[in-house]
């Protein structure tokens, strides 16, 4: 996953991915909303870089 993120860093695009993934049987539900999670979690990292802050952009 990071080197794809690190290709499409270099042409200027980005996105927020949540990947979950367990070896045993589990609750589709939970492994929905930790995927949805780690998905926000990657998105706030990224926008509280400073040249990611979209509120200066005009």
């Amino acid at each position: 996953m990071e080197a794809v993120q690190a290709g499409m860093a270099e042409q200027g695009i980005s996105c927020s991915v949540g990947l979950c993934w367990r070896g045993q049987n589990c609750c589709p539900k939970e492994q929905l909303d930790e995927a949805g999670r780690l998905m926000y979690q990657a998105k706030r990292r990224f926008y509280s870089l400073k040249q990611n802050d979209r509120r200066n952009r005009r």
